[in-house]
């Protein structure tokens, strides 16, 4: 009796450690989703890209977990305006993928693809997972013009791979500006890079579980839209090939928080909208029986007309074409800002 004791006790333990090491090892070994990110490569000028540009987005569209990013390489015309407020790393970029010369050439996961762009081509990239993960924190204030990125890249499985190259950038998330290859509206437009454009040489973390941090630090230009930033994070292994990917919007704080109660609902406030955009001669506000007033900055803050809101529409026939912020005020002083364009 003694000796089946012994033997039962002996079998139980046995399973009970193989069961211990097999829920360990799932807890151990968790891989995360691969996002899928694309890069294209365009330019305002480009009667091709005027041409094509316009598929590559609809088809990019259906598929919002993309994550995008948008060139403008110096290449095939250097007065691009994309190109020219930031022709240096735009270059590199596209020289990092030795496509200088070729508008429009689109990357998923660092592969160039080759024929007329569809959602077939973005498929294939979908569900697939990665030992490793990178996890963007991205702040800016409503004031002032510094901002502030951490990227962490996680190792949460046993993949080899010891080292590899972080791109880390900021895109603005639409740009509207009337090119003159017909494109209006610009999407994940590229605006700087936070490493160097090629990407920066890491040790990736050796054990599962293990992160390295890196932080960053950049200046927000004038014109671009704060609310709309958004930065991207890609790991890269030296073939090109994307082995994980982030983004984050930038969280957009306020400096001093107001001590009064917001005067309106702030349901309504949030779907506050302002149309058409682009407009020309006049924009209509929605919900404007929320304001009282409201004043026009253009890009650069100066103050370029003011008003009582009144039914809710805006003349703009004296404005010239260009990008102008919109300050809605209410009764108690609280303010809604919006962006809008304005046509010739």
């Amino acid at each position: 009796m003694v000796y089946l004791n012994l033997i039962y006790t002996y079998f139980v333990m046995r399973h009970l450690f193989l069961y211990a090491l097999l829920t360990c090892s799932v807890i151990t070994y968790s891989q995360v989703n691969r996002q899928v990110v694309s890069e294209l490569f365009s330019n305002t000028r480009c009667s091709i890209c005027g041409a094509k540009d316009p598929g590559i987005y609809q088809a990019l569209a259906k598929f919002p977990q993309v994550t995008r990013i948008t060139y403008y390489p110096s290449a095939p015309y250097s007065n691009c305006f994309f190109s020219q407020q930031n022709p240096i790393e735009n270059d590199e970029r596209t020289n990092h993928y030795n496509t200088y010369g070729s508008t429009p050439d689109i990357f998923l996961q660092g592969q160039l693809i080759t024929g007329v762009f569809d959602t077939s081509d973005i498929r294939p990239f979908l569900g697939q997972q990665s030992d490793f993960e990178v996890v963007l924190r991205h702040s800016a204030t409503t004031t002032g013009d510094s901002a502030s990125v951490s990227c962490t890249v996680f190792r949460r499985g046993p993949d080899t791979l010891s080292s590899a190259q972080l791109f880390v950038c900021v895109t603005e998330d639409i740009v509207s500006y009337m090119a003159p290859n017909g494109i209006n509206n610009h999407f994940s437009v590229f605006r700087k890079a936070l490493t160097s454009a090629s990407g920066m040489n890491i040790a990736l973390p050796q054990q599962v579980g293990d992160s390295a941090l890196y932080s960053f630090k950049y200046k927000i230009s004038n014109g671009w839209d704060r609310t709309i930033l958004t930065t991207v994070g890609i790991l890269q292994t030296p073939d090109l090939n994307v082995v994980n990917s982030g983004k984050k919007r930038a969280d957009i704080s306020t400096p001093e928080e107001p001590n009064e109660p917001l005067g309106v609902d702030e349901a309504q406030m949030k779907h506050v909208i302002l149309y058409p955009n682009p407009a020309k001669g006049t924009v209509y506000v929605s919900n404007s029986k929320l304001f009282e007033s409201y004043a026009i900055y253009n890009v650069n803050g100066a103050s370029v007309q003011r008003g009582v809101l009144g039914e809710g529409e805006i003349s703009i026939h004296s404005l010239p074409a260009g990008l102008y912020f919109v300050h809605l005020r209410d009764k108690t002083g609280e303010v809604k800002t919006l962006r809008f364009s304005v046509l010739n």
